[in-house]
């Protein structure tokens, strides 16, 4: 016949906290992932933007100066 386990209250305290802590810690972990790829992602595209910026008024400052260049 088969043998009841019977689980102890020490057993069940035990498994119930390291549940608890691994959950928690799981959820913590899950929330950090998001904020920090919502941050890079942001910062990111902050950058691409001032790149393309840069480049813009670089290539306007250049038409420029060819344009006084030719005219000359």
């Amino acid at each position: 016949m088969l043998k009841k386990m019977r689980i102890t209250l020490r057993m069940k305290l035990i498994t119930s906290l390291l549940l608890v802590g691994i959950i928690s810690a799981l959820a913590v972990g899950l929330l950090s992932l998001n904020q920090s790829r919502s941050a890079i992602q942001e910062e990111a595209f902050a950058k691409l933007t001032m790149f393309a910026d840069f480049s813009e008024q670089n290539f306007d400052s250049f038409l420029s100066f060819v344009g006084r260049m030719c005219s000359s």
